[in-house]
């Protein structure tokens, strides 16, 4: 019975690949489909003048099958390719150096001396703040950003009050 389970999946992932969006390239599959009927036709002409009714040893109704299957094995392509696409998260990732993008908070730094710890002087922290947006319905899990490389800039970055 699982085997039963398996191909009704298959069947459905058939029919779910011919959706909407592939209204379009259906008259492209109906002259696809059209030019191989003719060829069709004109290798079955073929075939009735050949003694053994074989094109390169291999059987007329082989080449049928064979067709019919690359035909649906594309389908099924497409299909899963698109079902990837659409589970694959998309990102956006965004920084305002002039916003809320950089921000500094004061801190205090200590020292210990012998077993006791002593503040030294103050000093601020600069925290980089980095917008990551979804751009897809799938949830983005363990998103972090990491900063790469930290340069000198030409012009000062305003500083905002904490």
């Amino acid at each position: 019975m699982a085997g039963i389970g398996l191909l009704k999946d298959w069947w459905d992932s058939i029919l779910e690949s011919f959706t909407l969006r592939r209204v379009i390239a259906l008259p492209i599959l109906i002259a696809v489909v059209t030019a191989v009927v003719r060829g069709s036709t004109a290798l079955s002409e073929f075939f009735t003048h050949q003694e053994g009714r074989t094109l390169l040893g291999i059987p007329s109704f082989a080449w049928g099958l064979l067709a019919g299957l690359l035909l649906i094995l594309g389908f099924v392509i497409q299909h899963a390719t698109s079902l990837r696409k659409s589970l694959s998260p998309k990102i956006s990732v965004s920084f305002n150096p002039t916003g809320d993008g950089i921000v500094r908070t004061p801190t205090e730094i200590y020292e210990q001396t012998g077993s006791k710890w002593a503040g030294v002087r103050t000093d601020q922290a600069v925290y980089i703040r980095i917008a990551i947006r979804t751009l897809s319905r799938t949830t983005v899990k363990a998103c972090v950003a990491y900063l790469t490389k930290i340069e000198n800039g030409l012009h000062p970055v305003p500083q905002t009050p904490s």
